[in-house]
């Protein structure tokens, strides 16, 4: 019984060290996979999870349980001292990324999923995506996870792909313009300036670079 009980503590105490080594990883990645020599090498998996319009905000979700899962770890190793030291390291470091762990920039964002935009542009070209309504267009499940609102919306001729929705003036997203820029083109009460030139109809505009 004695052995079992210990076995089970074991496994529980590999389950939180590795719970935290991932959430680490994860809360950490956009500090580190733009130094990737190529975005291929993700896999798809991961990098949806690193590119959704909300991944701040579930990289800071990843942190807060890193923390908890690390205070575990060195309680279980160190005891109350270890916990303690383990805690405010922990916090420390969730605070350091918090301030200043930035969004993946607009070009690395594209280049990792260059196929779905591509799919996005056959689609918008095709008629596939008709402007129908002020709220935009729902996407297929495969692509939602590009748009913060699961939808892209046409303005002026061009598609909107909404990355971030922050009313009156701090919206952002991408771009498909078959003629032009969209530079002047309204962004949920934004106006897009200085984009970021992508591909030949694909532009970022509000997003980093």
């Amino acid at each position: 019984m004695a052995r079992m009980k210990s076995g089970v503590r074991s496994v529980g105490f590999a389950a939180a060290a590795i719970g935290a080594a991932l959430m680490w990883l994860y809360a950490t990645s956009s500090l580190w996979t733009p130094h990737l020599s190529s975005q291929t090498i993700l896999p798809t998996i991961v990098s949806i999870m690193i590119d959704i319009p909300h991944a701040q905000l579930a990289r800071t979700m990843a942190g807060a349980i890193a923390v908890a899962l690390t205070t575990v770890v060195g309680f279980r190793l160190f005891r109350t001292t270890g916990a303690f030291l383990a805690v405010w390291l922990s916090l420390f470091g969730f605070l350091a990324l918090y301030f200043t762990s930035p969004n993946r920039p607009a070009d690395l964002v594209y280049q990792a999923h260059r196929a779905d935009f591509r799919q996005l542009a056959t689609l918008a070209a095709s008629g596939d995506l008709p402007d129908k309504t002020a709220y935009g267009n729902t996407l297929s499940l495969r692509l939602r996870y590009m748009s913060t609102t699961g939808r892209v919306n046409w303005v002026n001729g061009a598609l909107f792909v909404p990355r971030r929705v922050v009313f009156p003036d701090n919206s952002a997203g991408f771009w498909y313009v078959p003629k032009g820029s969209p530079v002047g083109k309204d962004m949920f009460g934004t106006q897009c300036s200085a984009p970021v030139h992508l591909d030949t109809h694909w532009w970022a505009c509000g997003m980093t670079s």
